[in-house]
């Protein structure tokens, strides 16, 4: 079963969840720039896999980005594509109810739990 995910990482010492965003960003993805935007809220994401329960705490900013050339994944194994956000629960997009979540006003702060099964 494929999922997406959006991309994303870890907060390194001395950084703000923005600065590590622009970082993991700079990291993942060649071919554009990017500027980081307004902070949309959080997403607790908790599943269960075989190992155990899993857990992680997802914030969301809008970014944009400018560039002239395609975009493509910098680590190997991985792509990007651009999904319909009408599209999102079909692609197992992760956490489960964040395509609904980008559907709602940008001034709307999302704060909430995600329990969904993968």
């Amino acid at each position: 079963k494929r999922i997406c995910f959006l991309p994303g990482g870890t907060v390194e010492r001395g950084e703000d969840i923005a600065q590590a965003l622009s970082r993991e960003l700079t990291e993942e993805i060649t071919g554009a720039t990017f500027a980081i935007g307004a902070y949309r809220g959080t997403i607790g994401h908790r599943w269960q896999q075989v190992d155990g329960p899993h857990s992680c705490l997802n914030h969301f900013f809008d970014v944009h980005w400018s560039g002239t050339a395609e975009l493509r994944a910098r680590e190997q194994g991985r792509s990007l594509r651009w999904i319909s956000l009408v599209d999102a629960a079909a692609i197992g997009l992760q956490p489960r109810s964040l395509g609904a979540l980008l559907m709602t006003p940008q001034d709307t702060v999302w704060d909430l739990v995600d329990e969904s099964p993968n």
